[in-house]
């Protein structure tokens, strides 16, 4: 590699981690870590089984509420493969295709360029960064994931 292709890629990877660790203190939509509203102020936006690139029902997200994702249930055939969680769950515009690439090597498949958060174990929730709108989520994991998504009040 020549010098200039180091320094090019040098600053893509510390733009890239600077982006990593400026979300991960994200927690909420005002950048603090929180958790999802109890279930009497929670409204369901979706809960079903996501299959593999299978993109879910769409669903309204208003402007005064945040949304949040989690799984109730390992995915049949568990294994060490979600070493970084047990789902991984991409949000896109409703009626818009998801956003892919290819996945090359012992993982070779199709990858989601679309918003994505992990969810790292069952019944633990995460926060969509996204705002107001109709959304709908699908997953790049081969065998699918059952989902849950609710809003929460913002205030």
């Amino acid at each position: 590699m020549t010098r200039g292709r180091l320094f090019r890629c040098g600053l893509w990877r510390a733009a890239l981690a600077l982006a990593v660790l400026s979300m991960s203190g994200c927690g909420s939509p005002d950048g603090r870590t929180a958790t999802v509203c109890k279930p009497p102020r929670q409204v369901l936006l979706f809960r079903g089984h996501l299959g593999y690139l299978e993109v879910g029902l769409p669903w309204d997200l208003p402007a005064s509420r945040s949304a949040w994702v989690t799984s109730p249930d390992e995915p049949d055939g568990f294994t060490a493969v979600f070493a970084n969680g047990i789902a991984s769950v991409s949000v896109v515009r409703a009626g818009n295709a998801p956003r892919l690439a290819r996945r090359q090597g012992a993982r070779a498949g199709e990858r989601s360029l679309d918003i994505k958060v992990v969810v790292k174990s069952t019944n633990k929730w995460v926060w969509l960064p996204i705002h107001a709108g109709r959304w709908q989520l699908y997953t790049d994991d081969p065998g699918g994931v059952d989902v849950v998504a609710v809003s929460c009040p913002t205030s």
